[in-house]
């Protein structure tokens, strides 16, 4: 279970200039895409919010107004004054029900849910009036729907590129709440993370999507890492190093399947280093089905999630909190990693965890050293 009090005692060694503004992040049921919903996510006890403005829909149309489809802690005073403004509470829908209880698990801030049918910049308007710079604001959608796999990687990725330009076209059930999210903002959307249901059901003919995007907040050696590894894969010379050293993971995958996952556990160069050397491991991986040719190519449409790791800690299982924490075991020169995000997609309890991760590093005795850390990361589509 996870526990909010550690959270908030145990802060990402990552240095941001400012924290993110907004968070888009998709609304299936968790088992689909909570692992996704959770790269963000579990970033929101790093920084001082006040408020957290969700912006949601209803898949069945209906009026725009105030969810009260299920219980959560309200921000009564933003409430009441999107009320005296002239919305009504409605039921709303999943698109906020589903995601509630993810945001809850790693905060307690007051929340304002809206939900939003039809795109109207007077409710921007409303909305602009009861936000303020301690405000964070999520909006809630999946990507395409029921398509095959090869076919919703290509309509994702249009949809990615124009919710990164503020461009309205989109295959996305909350076109709306997005739309309204850029009315709110002044920071550019990046994305985070991207996967399809098909990792999950195994079915690619009737495949859904599903992606996180951050608005500000990045640290400068995460951006610094992105710049370099796209400077890589487009044959630029890399000239500048970071100042700060991280051990750094890159993930290749396509349409939302994994290729290849590989990096350094330890920080042995400078962050953007880290980043490019983790990538050309990457391309080498046993599991890729592309060759380094096709993947370094600009126009293939690979999916590259460059991730930065904190600091190591020594960790007992009982203060590892899932969808937050990665664990890295060694034991007489063995050794073993799993991403925070592995567990959930998982969806492993602590105890499955920690086996699963020991079974990996081929460990089968007690005497081993746990440790657990963070990552941050950013998506690169080639």
């Amino acid at each position: 279970m996870i526990r909010l009090a550690d959270i908030l005692m145990e802060q990402l060694s990552f240095a941001s200039n400012d924290k993110p503004k907004a968070y888009i992040i998709p609304h299936a049921a968790p088992q689909y895409s909570g692992h996704i919903a959770l790269e963000v996510i579990k970033n929101i006890p790093n920084h001082d919010y006040n408020s957290i403005l969700i912006l949601g829909i209803n898949h069945k149309g209906g009026a725009p107004g105030i969810y009260v489809g299920s219980e959560y802690n309200p921000d009564a005073d933003k409430i009441n004054k999107i009320k005296d403004s002239g919305l009504k509470e409605v039921e709303g829908d999943h698109s906020i029900g589903w995601i509630l209880p993810l945001i809850e698990s790693f905060s307690n801030l007051p929340i304002i849910p809206i939900v939003i049918t039809d795109y109207n910049p007077k409710i921007s308007k409303i909305l602009k009036n009861i936000i303020d710079d301690q405000t964070l604001i999520i909006a809630s959608t999946d990507l395409s729907h029921h398509k095959p796999l090869p076919l919703a990687g290509k309509i994702d990725h249009m949809s990615i590129t124009n919710i990164k330009n503020e461009n309205p076209i989109m295959d996305a059930c909350g076109k709306n709440a997005v739309r309204t999210l850029y009315d709110l903002i002044d920071e550019r959307l990046e994305l985070v993370d991207y996967d399809t249901s098909a990792h999950l059901e195994g079915n690619k003919e009737e495949v859904v999507g599903y992606a996180a995007f951050q608005a500000g907040g990045f640290s400068p050696d995460l951006l610094a890492a992105r710049d370099s590894v796209l400077d890589f894969i487009e044959g630029t010379q890399i000239t500048t190093q970071t100042k700060n050293k991280k051990a750094a993971f890159i993930g290749i995958s396509k349409n939302g399947e994994l290729q290849g996952s590989m990096g350094q556990t330890k920080p042995m160069f400078p962050s953007n280093i880290a980043a490019v050397q983790a990538f050309k491991s990457t391309l080498t991986d046993g599991r890729m089905q592309y060759s380094p040719e096709e993947i370094m190519t600009p126009g293939n449409e690979f999916e590259v999630k460059v991730r930065l790791f904190s600091d190591m800690k020594p960790a007992n299982l009982e203060n590892v909190i899932l969808g937050r924490d990665g664990l890295y075991v060694e034991s007489e020169g063995k050794s073993g990693v799993f991403l925070p995000e592995v567990p959930t997609k998982e969806q492993w309890d602590l105890p499955t965890y920690l086996k699963e991760l020991l079974k990996k590093a081929q460990i089968t005795d007690n005497r081993f050293d746990l440790y657990k850390f963070q990552t941050e990361s950013i998506m690169i589509i080639t």
